[in-house]
């Protein structure tokens, strides 16, 4: 067979009795996806809610990472850890820093993103372009 025939064809090794067969692949069915590049890293939280950008967070948490270019922390910063609640309710001391709120309770500090349609992404966790990561709980605004 050759190459372009090969790629078309399926291989599935049956267990049970050690045979090899070659299954034709339905190209109807194929579903094919582009190649990821590091553009795609970037996000734009005044365009994306916070859903869609923790659910970009999590397809694209190996490569190529999510990125966003932020003015407090003068450039782009690469979201390492977050999480997203749908019932978020901001109630203690808030304070706000560019797309950046801040939720104190006692000592206990919480970041959040602010993104489009008012929804709020916490991020725990972030990489500047230095390279250095920096834990959001524990950053001084």
């Amino acid at each position: 067979m050759d190459y372009l025939r090969l790629t078309q064809v399926r291989i599935r090794i049956l267990t049970y009795n050690y045979m090899i067969q070659a299954i034709l692949q339905d190209l109807d069915a194929v579903v094919f996806c582009k190649m990821l590049s590091k553009e795609d890293r970037l996000v734009e939280p005044v365009s994306q809610n916070a859903l869609t950008i923790f659910n970009h967070w999590r397809a694209y948490i190996n490569f190529p990472g999510t990125s966003l270019v932020d003015e407090y922390f003068q450039g782009e910063i690469k979201i390492v850890q977050c999480d997203f609640d749908p019932v978020l309710q901001l109630d203690y001391t808030v304070q706000s820093y560019g797309n950046w709120v801040i939720n104190r309770s006692g000592k206990a500090q919480r970041v959040f993103l602010t993104c489009f349609e008012r929804s709020f992404l916490e991020v725990t966790r972030i990489c500047l372009s230095s390279g250095k990561q920096v834990n959001m709980r524990n950053l001084e605004f």
